[in-house]
């Protein structure tokens, strides 16, 4: 689902931004999908399991909705609710809620991402015989240089007499373990 955003009236000073990048005017049926799109997602929020919900990042006024919505069994107060919760949605930026739901729905293109970019760091550390072990260090400081320089020195050596890969599999599951540990530290995945 695309979420799309109107622009600033041209005709009205007060509106303009001081950002000279045009974009183009939504027509009613673009905003009335929008809206109905936003509270859809809304509506997803509402049916997802409480630990779910801790997982996406939402604004104090859009989670307490959220719970609200939960408690109601009358048909008439849902609805109103809903209706509440889609302005909220219009409200804020969706797109941080849009992928975190998109990740709790479809896990396994996360793991598959993640798998393939501990896969390219590990090449790269072997076929450099550690060069590129500096690009990693320097998107994960927090890593143990002594500990990776000797997985790598095992991995080359490994890699050259043509011995099995039980080095290469020790450097993968340590740059995976980096990569793991600075996603569960990244912030803002909490609110």
């Amino acid at each position: 689902m695309k979420i799309m955003t109107a622009s600033k009236s041209p005709d009205n000073p007060d509106d303009q931004d001081h950002d000279s990048s045009p974009t183009p005017q939504l027509s009613k049926t673009a905003m009335k999908k929008n809206m109905l799109a936003l509270q859809k997602l809304g509506e997803e929020l509402i049916e997802l399991s409480p630990a779910q919900l801790g997982k996406i990042p939402l604004p104090e006024e859009l989670h307490r909705a959220v719970l609200s919505a939960r408690k109601m069994t009358r048909h008439r107060a849902l609805y109103r609710q809903r209706q509440y919760i889609g302005k909220i949605m219009r409200a804020i930026d969706a797109e941080p809620i849009q992928r975190a739901l998109d990740n709790l729905r479809h896990p396994e293109r996360l793991a598959a991402a993640r798998f393939h970019q501990v896969e390219s760091w590990r090449d790269q550390m072997i076929s450099t015989q550690g060069a590129s072990a500096t690009g990693f260090i320097d998107q994960y400081p927090a890593v143990d240089r002594q500990q990776l320089s000797q997985k790598i020195r095992a991995a080359v050596k490994e890699h050259e007499t043509g011995k099995p890969a039980g080095a290469g599999r020790a450097l993968f599951r340590f740059i995976d373990g980096i990569l793991v540990e600075a996603d569960e530290n990244k912030p803002g995945d909490t609110s």
